[in-house]
């Protein structure tokens, strides 16, 4: 099978051999004889698959991605509202316990919180507010100080 033209090919080459041409010749002169879409009824199921695969793959990623940014948006508004609720801020109160044509559960978080408020978070309230009581007298006793 191998072929004089083989041997004087790979005589210049360092690491290809009289095999390596010899079988370049039998494999192109055997593709020379097939039609340029041979293969593709062949390959096109294969191809379909990985496909299939790669879309299911991708559009997985996509509505995991989306779900988590869903999910996390939701997670933010919630947080948002009760840190709005507990710190005081006025909007919110309004919104949800004030604002009873909204809020049909209004009544019953005015309920809830005024039943379930620890006396320890009204007592920590208190100490609070005495030590800016405190701050207070202290920064009039020293305004009254220049007097």
């Amino acid at each position: 099978m191998i072929t004089q033209a083989d041997i004087e090919a790979a005589t210049d080459m360092q690491y290809l051999g009289p095999t390596y041409f010899a079988s370049k010749r039998i494999v192109d002169a055997a593709l020379e004889k097939l039609e340029p879409d041979a293969f593709k009824d062949i390959a096109k199921p294969f191809v379909d698959a990985v496909y299939e695969k790669i879309q299911s793959a991708v559009e997985s990623s996509i509505l995991f991605d989306a779900e988590q940014n869903i999910q996390g948006q939701v997670q933010d508004a919630i947080d948002g509202a009760i840190n709005a609720l507990l710190s005081g801020d006025e909007w919110a109160l309004r919104q949800y316990v004030t604002h009873e044509r909204h809020n049909r559960l209004a009544p019953k978080i005015r309920e809830a919180v005024a039943r379930l408020l620890p006396d320890h978070i009204m007592a920590g309230r208190v100490a609070d507010l005495e030590k800016e009581v405190e701050r207070l007298n202290e920064q009039l006793r020293f305004a009254r100080s220049f007097l």
